[in-house]
């Protein structure tokens, strides 16, 4: 009789076959505890099972509706349900872990497929490695019947990997209120970075960027992250930490000048600083003091030597200074 199927669903398969020699009446359809009549040369089954297999066989009966032909069979599953609630977790550069809800219905196992590469899987969920950092990635899941060939739909999630961290994060350019910060693209395919500091975000599409508007003598913590296509993956950051220049003092003046000694002062500079350096020089030799205060007497000099003295901020680290403030003053004869 020819028997085929064709238009097989999660939930019903069409049958068709052609007229056997003889005059029959019409024709029984036995699946499972089932019997179902027709006419015709062809029937729709429903109400299946999803990812099931059944065996149809097929009776010609004549006028009698007793007298019944040898059958002719087919066995086939139908279309497994797609699976429920595919999510995406635990993205890193080189991974992506998919879990999902089992199929209603029946099904043997599950094809993974992404870009050019399946895997099976029995379980409902599934960590994919060696993929590249930064790229999007549309992953396909399909429940598969037990034949192993007959598929489900695919129900599909697409992710990016996160990027790697930038590398060579530095600072060039420090002045009194920014900063210039270079680093070399990470590995991956980065569409941005986004840099942060304090409660601040900015952006940029290249390597290097300049943050203005800056506190002078303050400590800033600088991370830098590099982004996918997305705008919203992200690698892990790389940061660096500094301090601006303090800015110069002002109104630096002499006072109580003697043949020995010389007292300073001079009104805070601008902004933060943690000390002052006071440096003072007879064109011969040099001798440095630090101090936290807006003043200094300078003891020990030479009657009526010429000398060049220098007031310099430094911020909080010890090491970074704004510019110097001198005045020369001659000690008395």
């Amino acid at each position: 009789m020819n028997l085929t199927a064709y238009d097989i669903t999660t939930s019903s398969v069409s049958l068709n076959w052609t007229k056997p020699n003889g005059q029959s009446s019409h024709y029984r359809v036995e699946y499972e505890d089932k019997n179902v009549t027709t006419e015709n040369t062809s029937i729709k089954i429903n109400d299946l099972i999803s990812g099931a297999q059944y065996t149809f066989k097929v009776f010609a009966v004549s006028a009698d509706h007793v007298t019944e032909g040898r059958s002719n069979q087919i066995s086939l599953y139908t279309k497994p349900n797609v699976i429920r609630n595919l999510i995406v977790s635990e993205v890193t550069t080189l991974s992506v872990f998919l879990s999902w809800n089992e199929p209603i219905g029946n099904r043997s196992f599950f094809k993974v497929k992404w870009t050019e590469k399946t895997k099976e899987t029995s379980n409902t969920s599934h960590n994919i490695t060696d993929l590249i950092p930064g790229v999007n990635y549309t992953f396909y899941i399909t429940a598969v019947a037990a034949d192993n060939s007959t598929e489900g739909g695919a129900i599909c999630i697409s992710q990016y990997t996160k990027l790697g961290v930038i590398m060579n994060l530095t600072a060039d350019d420090i002045t009194t209120s920014s900063v210039l910060l270079n680093w070399t693209k990470p590995n991956g395919q980065s569409s941005h970075y986004r840099v942060e500091y304090e409660d601040k975000n900015v952006t940029t599409e290249n390597t290097s960027i300049q943050i203005n508007d800056l506190i002078s003598g303050a400590q800033y913590t600088f991370k830098v992250f590099a982004v996918s296509a997305d705008h919203v993956t992200e690698g892990r950051s790389n940061q660096i930490s500094l301090y601006t220049k303090p800015n110069v003092i002002r109104n630096l003046i002499v006072s109580e000048v003697t043949t020995l000694s010389v007292s300073l002062s001079w009104n805070e500079s601008i902004g933060n600083r943690s000390f002052f350096k006071v440096k003072w020089t007879d064109n011969t030799n040099e001798k440095t003091k630090e101090t936290s205060n807006t003043s200094y007497n300078i003891t020990d000099l030479t009657a009526g030597v010429n000398y060049t003295f220098c007031i310099t901020a430094v911020a909080a680290d010890h090491s970074t200074e704004g510019d110097a403030l001198c005045i020369s003053q001659y000690t008395s004869m």
